[in-house]
């Protein structure tokens, strides 16, 4: 499983301009900088979230992966123009699995590795912001930098409201669950269904399940820390179909010697010059 947040940070930076404007509209007039510019620290912001995620070991953050659905009988013949494009250059190769294949292989591995959280959700294509969800998690996100100010100047006058304030890790919980499954409109035709996992650095010993190990965080040769799924449970889960890209070379034979059930395989006849 890679660890794909780079669109995470679309959702997040939404959250952040809105709750930046709750907690300038509650702030005395006196204490908001006249060259404040909301889009600019917003940006900072997500720079500094991105290199914190790159320093540390990858435990205590999220870790995302995603599957295409096909809409038509033609998508699930063919496969997705688009997908094949952007992302092979239709030269790759394109394994079809079975949805209930893969919620299993979650379940088990959510069962024998410690994980904080653990979610398969579909993805939804850019925010709005008229929701509950939205508007909640904007105010959160505001009340703690409200507190943030009152702590640094501490001026009574900066209106907290404690009471209100979720617990930390629910907030940081609730924000990835919301920004992990909504990604930029321009990435709609990708249709896809995530797995977000969060795991945690320390086993856990449970009742019913046993030792929950920690999960093993992989580094590939660019630097990019990655998880593997169901590396514990055999066997692992295998695709049930194999369509060959419109340009990739059709010859497969010792990749279908590796699956213990051979797929079928098709080629995708998507009319490209």
């Amino acid at each position: 499983m890679v660890n794909d947040k780079s669109e995470y940070f679309y959702a997040w930076g939404e959250i952040q301009k809105a709750a930046f404007k709750y907690a300038l509209e509650r702030l005395p007039m006196d204490l908001i900088r006249p060259d404040n510019d909301v889009d600019a620290t917003t940006k900072v912001i997500l720079e500094q979230m991105r290199d914190q995620l790159t320093s540390t070991d990858g435990y205590g953050h999220l870790f995302v992966t995603s599957f295409a659905f096909a809409k038509t009988a033609d998508q699930e013949k063919n496969g997705i123009l688009t997908l094949w494009d952007r992302y092979t250059k239709l030269k790759g190769y394109c394994l079809q699995f079975e949805k209930a294949d893969v919620e299993h292989m979650v379940r088990l591995d959510s069962m024998s590795r410690n994980y904080a959280w653990v979610a398969l959700s579909p993805v939804i294509y850019g925010v709005d912001q008229d929701t509950f969800t939205f508007r909640e998690l904007a105010r959160q996100v505001g009340e703690q930098q409200l507190l943030q100010i009152a702590r640094q100047t501490r001026d009574g006058r900066i209106p907290v409201r404690y009471e209100d304030h979720w617990a930390p890790s629910y907030l940081e919980r609730k924000l990835m669950d919301y920004c992990g499954i909504h990604k930029h409109p321009g990435f709609e035709d990708e249709r896809e269904f995530r797995i977000q996992v969060y795991p945690l650095e320390q086993a856990d010993a449970r009742v019913f399940t046993g030792i929950a190990t920690r999960k093993t965080i992989h580094k590939g040769p660019n630097g990019k820390k990655y998880l593997v799924m169901g590396d514990s449970w055999r066997p692992c889960i295998e695709p049930k179909r194999i369509i060959i890209g419109p340009k990739a070379d059709p010859n497969i034979e010792l990749l279908l010697n590796l699956f213990k059930h051979r797929p079928a395989v098709s080629v995708c006849d998507i009319p490209i010059i």
